[in-house]
């Protein structure tokens, strides 16, 4: 039989849809009396009154043995090997697949729970959902999990220039590099792989799920903000409330997504200047001096650093104007008479292999 486990107040209304489906010989004030003593009540009128002002977002326990109890009580013969915390997850939203509501169904039973593993297996549940999760969308893939150190430089959320805002820099720059979305929370961040050729991988940052804790009116905290910011740099918006396992029923789900395809990234990845440079690192920086040598780590590390950029004309137009516009008043040419050496002798190199 179920354990106890969590229900939001605004999510009852649904269960109690989906518990007269699973008992259809039974009444509709009987299943309400049988949840409210399920909830730890005596009455369905004791459970009214007590729930009159509470939020929606209210957790309550659910004990499925006392359900069962007053469902016999009332004369009816139940299967009390029947998962209600999976009859809650189901009524959360439909097209999940059944080891993704198994998953979910058996993290509402442990999240309370104190028992000593239950830690561990929370842990392992919403990993295993973040994973299926990623899957089902097509985000990519939750952690590195190429073993022997194959991922050598991880990037997180960047730029994308396919339909990032022509004043990106305004908000994301030298000074404020890394980018987080309003109101993000529980998140996961999902990335694909690009290869090199010694077999090793860069990684970049692909996708974001957020689960925040939902408002009272079931609305997401500081929405329109995140937005706002996604499409500055160019990524999408999409909503999978029914599918959050962080807090079912309490946290919604917020889809943080590139808008240029893991396809096309490959494609301009095979013959990008970044990639020349992961290849050549150790041939470019040996004996070199210290700016050099920093010069080719920030291009490498930063997230924003565009895969398509032609030339350096091309670097300065999208990227250094936006990025570090402090390197067009004078400040430092060292920097950008480094990086245009280096594009130029990209192009050298890529013309006599062409050759």
């Amino acid at each position: 039989m179920d354990a106890a486990f969590s229900v939001a107040l605004a999510s009852l209304r649904p269960l109690k849809n989906a518990l007269r489906d699973a008992f259809p010989t039974a009444k509709s004030s009987h299943l309400s009396e049988a949840l409210a003593v399920g909830l730890g009540y005596n009455t369905y009128a004791a459970q009214l009154a007590a729930h009159e002002t509470a939020l929606g977002n209210t957790l309550l326990t659910l004990t499925p043995r006392a359900f069962y109890a007053r469902l016999q009580q009332l004369g009816y013969a139940v299967d009390a090997t029947k998962s209600i915390a999976a009859i809650h997850v189901n009524a959360t939203g439909p097209s999940q697949p059944d080891r993704f509501r198994t998953d979910k169904a058996r993290l509402l039973e442990v999240l309370d729970s104190r028992e000593p593993d239950s830690q561990k297996e929370r842990a392992r549940l919403r990993q295993r959902l973040s994973q299926q999760f990623g899957q089902q969308f097509g985000l990519g893939h939750v952690e590195t999990t190429v073993s022997g150190g194959g991922v050598v430089a991880q990037l997180s959320v960047g730029i994308d220039y396919k339909t990032c805002a022509p004043d990106w820099g305004t908000t994301v720059n030298q000074n404020n590099t890394l980018v987080r979305f309003p109101g993000q929370d529980h998140e996961k961040y999902y990335y694909e792989y690009l290869p090199l050729a010694s077999g090793k991988l860069v990684e970049y940052c692909s996708a974001v799920v957020s689960m925040p804790y939902l408002k009272e009116d079931g609305s997401v905290p500081e929405l329109a903000e995140a937005q706002a910011l996604a499409s500055e740099i160019g990524w999408k918006v999409e909503h999978a409330h029914e599918w959050s396992w962080h807090m079912a029923g309490v946290t919604g789900l917020v889809i943080f997504r590139r808008t240029t395809s893991p396809a096309e990234m490959a494609q301009m990845w095979q013959t990008s200047f970044k990639k020349w440079l992961f290849e050549n690192k150790q041939r470019l920086v040996n004996g070199r001096t210290w700016i050099r040598r920093q010069v080719v780590k920030d291009m490498l590390t930063c997230p924003h650093f565009p895969l398509d950029v032609a030339n350096f004309e091309d670097l300065r137009t999208r990227y250094l104007v936006q990025y570090a516009p402090y390197l067009f008043y004078g400040r430092d040419h060292r920097i950008t008479d480094l990086m245009k050496l280096l594009f130029d002798q990209w192009a050298a190199e890529r013309k006599s292999e062409a050759v």
